[in-house]
This record gives structure tokens, sequence and C-alpha cells, in this order.
């Protein structure tokens, strides 16, 4: 082969003298039987004698050669052949040139990095071109980032997203020094977001001042750096008798078995309180009823209705006792404290007519794409059940009964479990979103799953936002709009067709009938039936 490459004889003797002779001379017959011409092939002969050269390269070795030693000496090639080369117009990148050389010679030797190969390397699959596949292998945190980006795959992430995680996995060590000994907090992340935000790089497609930057960053950077643990959780910020507010919040939790955000909602009511005590000079040990009603009234004013108060009462009340028993505050003040009236069932429940839910749910059939079939079988379970919003995203595939048409619910209060037919109406907006729209998914048992990557069980907040959305410039007059509108409407539909307050109570899963007695106040064909009576012959009697 050399012999067809080369004419002159000093030429040829440097190629046949030099080590790999005969695997250089397979590697460039078998490059020309492609379709490689003679002016490349003569180039790429003598870039193979630099490469044998730089490398160090030996036909007795046979380990093989790491990215880190390539690119090392990619950049000495590079700087020495620009030097040489200062007075002319060069119009060749000298780096990709001996770095691409390098990565095809190496590999036809089977001396190549193997990392760089993507059969078992996430970085190397996810980057077809070989420049940015090393780029990415050599750069800091090689394990960190390898970690996290299977993490993300695993849990359905496509590869244009894990392209982007991994750029942004740079920027972060870059612009955090990462890595580092100490945890990296919010405010730094924040920061580091700011600068990159501002930085308009051309040949990254990337424009300066974009939000869209700034809220990547730190979502990104945030989730890599928690899921390694080097993320700084924020402190608590400290506020007046808070060794004494944590030791009853824990109590709660341990003894009398309160759940995590029953602990977190006490603790805002509480601090609230600490923080308002202070700002009156006002010690735990010296708080007399009076200052409570001060706060209660202050709150009052603030916006909070009488049910509200009634609760932070409710609270407070728990808190005192908790408080009398350790000394802490004098022992009548939880005694003392008085919450406003509440009389029962005081208010019509706010709901929507079943004619308008008619409409909504024939309305959500009409969008086609995977959101809008996950929300109208939503939908569905809220307005045929009355489902809560936390018993939708608990429901799991396991619970739902095709053979025998049943559904297994988990009730929000009390955890109780119970099981209902499984009506046609729900049982059709339910298997076209499993059939049609739900992520393939299988390590998820939950049945509705968030429409992107990665995948896992929606929130509360997404049934509310569907629901929210769904009751969004309509002319309605009720007062909230969320799932529990739907859950009203499905109790009044109910007591409107004739059924007791027992199947009632059944169906919205209350332990008491007297919850579900307020539904009896908008039974109106039974109301009419009342009013049409004969009233003169009863006052008669």
């Amino acid at each position: 082969m050399f012999n067809l490459l080369f004419t002159n004889f000093l030429d040829l003797q440097r190629h046949e003298q030099a080590s790999f002779s005969e695997q250089r001379q397979a590697y460039l017959h078998k490059l020309h039987a492609d379709g490689m011409g003679i002016r490349h092939l003569r180039g790429l002969a003598g870039l193979l004698i630099a490469i044998d050269e730089l490398l160090a390269l030996r036909e007795s070795d046979t380990f093989e050669i790491p990215l880190e030693y390539i690119v090392q000496k990619t950049s000495e090639w590079d700087s020495m052949t620009r030097q040489q080369r200062c007075d002319m117009r060069v119009e060749v990148n000298f780096h990709c040139r001996f770095l691409g050389a390098s990565k095809r010679w190496l590999t036809y030797l089977g001396r190549l990095d193997h990392r760089y190969y993507p059969e078992d390397n996430i970085i190397s699959k996810i980057f077809p071109r070989g420049y940015f596949r090393v780029r990415h292998l050599v750069s800091p945190m090689y394990m960190e980032r390898l970690a996290y980006l299977e993490a993300q795959e695993q849990q359905g992430v496509p590869s244009v997203t894990l392209r982007r995680i991994a750029q942004y996995q740079l920027t972060a060590i870059e612009l955090l020094d990462l890595p580092s000994t100490s945890l990296v907090t919010m405010s730094e992340i924040q920061n580091a977001a700011a600068i990159w935000r501002d930085v308009e790089d051309p040949s990254k497609r990337k424009k300066s001042g974009t939000d869209n930057s700034y809220r990547t960053f730190i979502h990104v950077t945030t989730n890599w750096l928690s899921h390694m643990g080097l993320l700084a959780q924020p402190e608590e910020h400290d506020f007046p008798e808070k060794d004494k507010i944590m030791s009853y919040l824990n109590w709660l939790v341990e003894s009398k078995g309160y759940s995590v955000q029953t602990h977190r909602s006490r603790l805002s009511i509480l601090r609230h309180l600490m923080n308002y005590l202070q700002g009156s000079s006002l010690l735990l040990a010296d708080i007399q009823s009076t200052d409570i009603d001060s706060y209660l009234k202050e709150r009052h004013y603030n916006g909070c209705n009488r049910r509200t108060i009634a609760g932070l009462v409710s609270v407070l009340r728990c808190f005192f006792r908790y408080a009398a028993d350790r000394q802490w505050v004098k022992d009548d003040l939880w005694k003392t404290l008085s919450a406003p009236r509440l009389y029962t069932m005081e208010q019509l429940p706010s709901y929507l007519h079943w004619d308008d839910v008619k409409v909504i749910l024939t309305e959500s059939t009409r969008n086609p794409t995977i959101q809008g079939i996950r929300n109208h079988a939503i939908l569905s379970l809220l307005a045929m059940y009355g489902l809560r919003s936390s018993e939708i995203t608990e429901l799991r595939l396991k619970d739902i009964d095709w053979r025998n048409s049943v559904i297994h619910l988990r009730r929000a209060k009390g955890c109780r479990p119970q099981v209902m037919p499984l009506i046609d109406e729900v049982a059709q907006p339910l298997l076209r979103y499993i059939l049609e729209a739900r992520p393939k998914y299988p390590k998820q048992e939950f049945v509705f799953l968030t429409t992107r990557a990665p995948f896992h069980g929606i929130c509360t907040s997404t049934v509310y936002q569907v629901a929210s959305r769904s009751l969004e410039g309509r002319q309605l007059n009720i007062r909230h709009h969320g799932p529990h509108s739907y859950r009203h409407s499905c109790a009044t539909r109910l007591v409107n067709e004739g059924h007791s307050l027992k199947e009632v109570a059944d169906v919205l899963g209350h332990v008491k009938i007297d919850t579900t007695a307020i539904y009896a106040k908008v039974n109106f064909s039974r109301l009419r039936e009342v009013s049409d009576m004969d009233w003169k012959e009863v006052l008669e009697l």
C-alpha cells in the first residue's frame, strides 16, 4: 500500500521502517477499499506515524489507551502544529483531526478506552458525535455524572433530555467549582444560574438573558447535587422557643401518630405565634388568655375567617395543654381559649349542576392528546365516584379488577379500603388512558403518571389543576373551583335521584352519616314535596 501512496524513496523508507508498518498498511488498504482517495490516505499515513510517536504506542503492548491521555496529546499536537503554520491560512481543525484519527486508529488496533463504546456506557450512547462524546467522558466527576444519567434513563428520560442534562452538569462543574469538599447551597446555585443566564455562546446555540436558561440550570443542578448528597438542606429559621415547639411536634408524630403534613402545618402556626409574642415583648411563661385573644383578633383582621380561627384555637389549645403538663405555661391557660361558634351544616355545599358536569365530560373527550386523555379519565373518577384528590393519586394498576368489574379504593381519611363497582362511564376512559396515553413504564404501579419523563405518579396539585382548568371560563355559581366541587356534585346528584343518605355515605366513603346529612339540604325534590303539603290540615291538628 505504501508503494501506491509514496513515490519518493525517503518517504517510502520512513513509513516502512516505522512501528506498526503491517497494521498501518492493512488499515490504509481498508480505507482505500471503502472509497478514501489517495490524497487523503497520504496525509492520514503521515498522521498515523505522529499518533504512534505522541502516544508512545508499541507493538508489544496490549493495554487500552485512556481517553484523558489521548486528549492531552491531542492538545500538544494542536499547539505544535499551529506554531509551525502560524503564517499560513489554516482551515483544518487540527485538534479534531488528530483526535478523530487517534480514536479510529486505536479502535482498529483494539487499544481504545472501552468507555468510548456505547454498548455499556450511557454517555457514549447519547452522544453520537465523537468529539462531544470524548469531551463528556474525560471531564471531571465522570462517575458522579454517569450514575445520575443512568438513574434518569431508568426513569424513562429520553436521549435528547439526557444530553441537555449532561451539558448542564459540565456547566455546573465549571461555575460551582466542583467537586468541592463542602455542600452546595441554593444561594450558590442561584448565583451560578444568574451567571449562566448572561453568558452568550453562539457555538452552543445559547442566547444570553433567557429565563429558561436560569430555571433549567437550577432544576438540573439541584436534582443532580441532591442525588449525590451534595446539596445543603435549607436551615430552618430560628424563632423563639424553638426547642419547645419542636419537642411538642415530635411528640405528636412519635407518640400520637400524627403525619408529617400535620407536623409541617402546626410548625407554621406555632412559629407564627412565637414571632407574634416576640414582637409584642411577651414570654411564653407569662402569656395570658387576653394575649391569645389579641393574636386571634389580628389573624381575623388579616383575612382569616371564623372556620380558620376555630382551627387555630384547636391547635393552640392542644399545644398549651402539652405545655401546661411541662410547666411552660399556666395550668389553666388552655381551658380559657374560646373559638368562634360554628353551626353545623350552616352553608349549602358548592356543587355543579349535573347537566354542566355532563357538558364538561363530553368536551374533555374531544382532546386527543396524551394529557387530554389522562385528564378525561381523572374527571370521570371525580364526577362519577366523587373521589378526593389523594384517592386518585394513590390509585394503582392492581386496584382495577377488570375481570370482576370492581375497583379497589384507599380512602384518604382513615386509610380504609373500599370496593366499588367499575361502571362503564369510568372503565372506558381508564382503559383508553392505559392503552393509548399512559407511558409504557413498568416500574411505576400508579395508574396516573406524569406526561413527561422522569415518569412518576402525579401529585394532588395536578388533580386540582385538571379540575380547576375544566371549570375555567364557565358561568358557574360555585364558591370553589377544585376537585371537591365534583365531589359535591356527585353527592348532590345521588341525593336528588332518591338514594338514601346511607347509600350516599358509602359512595363518598363517609364513616358517619352525619357528615353526609348536609346533602339533604339540596334534595329539592323532597323539599318540594314538603312545601306542597296541605299545611292547613296539619295546623288544624
